[in-house]
């Protein structure tokens, strides 16, 4: 019963709960396989990756005869371990603007939970003129607690066109209150990348705020706040809301439906961005994600 009670835990996002109860499972049942598998995607999305790692070593040690064992113990190394991406977008707007992005990152794990990251951003805009932005990014990530997760990054940015460079950086705590609940708070400064604030080298300092809920069952409200002072002189203040809801739940196809809201003020207007005084959008969201083959996902929405 306690078995079949952590799964659904587990399925249900309820990570922590599921901790609490597998720490009660007596002796005599913890090397179980089922035992052993909660515990890993316990501990893996419920804040405690170096006990993932070593109940995955422990799984593969003992049942490494069964293919499912496994392919869960070769994904546990992946999230752990280091990585290389590389990216490309090219984007074209109504305005005639073009923006092609090529960007790479490395990433090595120092303990499961913690993370060192290097990478960069190129980025080239054409609309009257030819405009380039450059930047080179190098930051951590990690574990502090079980509850408590923190970022920082450290970033150089290179405006071509003027010669300026700059140094910008943001930081984050996540504080996980329960299973239904996280809070995080973030501040630093922005490079703002519209393309007259690009040649006018804005920067923007900012603290934020967001609130995740998981009320029910596959359902998710995200609420943020955040204000910025940029360079040029404007304050913004922007609220976003977000609700969505899982509707199907396979391998090859997650649906969620739901709206999004977006809210913005500026102090004033500037010629560097869109500065409207206020602004509202309002949209339905859908969405789907899953996989196409063994080593293929996709996401669309």
């Amino acid at each position: 019963f306690r078995s079949a009670k952590v799964r659904v835990l587990n399925w249900m996002g309820h990570h922590f709960e599921a901790q609490k109860m597998l720490d009660k499972v007596p002796d005599s049942m913890r090397n179980d396989r089922e035992i052993l598998e909660d515990r890993l995607y316990a501990a893996r999305w419920g804040g405690n990756p170096a006990e993932a790692v070593n109940v995955s070593k422990r799984l593969e040690s003992t049942f490494a005869d069964n293919q499912q064992i496994r392919t869960l113990t070769r994904d546990t190394r992946l999230a752990f371990g280091n990585s290389l991406q590389g990216g490309f977008r090219y984007v074209s707007d109504s305005d005639g603007l073009i923006d092609r992005t090529r960007s790479g990152e490395f990433g090595i794990h120092l303990t499961p939970g913690q993370q060192l990251h290097a990478g960069y951003s190129f980025r080239d805009f054409l609309l009257t003129t030819p405009l380039s932005l450059r930047r080179y990014e190098l930051g951590w990530s990690g574990v502090v607690t079980r509850r408590i997760g923190s970022y920082a990054t450290a970033s150089e940015v290179d405006y071509d066109r003027t010669g300026i460079h700059k140094i910008i950086g943001d930081g984050g705590l996540s504080v996980i209150m329960n299973d239904s609940s996280r809070l995080i708070l973030g501040g630093g400064t922005i490079a703002m990348d519209a393309f007259n604030a690009i040649a006018h080298s804005v920067t923007g300092p900012f603290f934020s705020g967001e609130l995740v809920l998981t009320p029910a069952y596959r359902s998710r409200i995200d609420v943020r706040y955040a204000q910025y002072r940029f360079s040029d002189g404007v304050r913004r203040d922007r609220s976003d809301l977000e609700g969505l809801q899982q509707v199907t739940s396979n391998p090859y196809a997650k649906i969620r439906f739901g709206w999004r809201s977006n809210l913005m003020w500026h102090d004033r207007g500037t010629d560097d961005f869109y500065s409207p005084a206020s602004f509202m959008a309002h949209m339905m969201v859908a969405q789907s994600y899953g996989k196409i083959a063994r080593s293929l996902d996709y996401f669309a929405e």
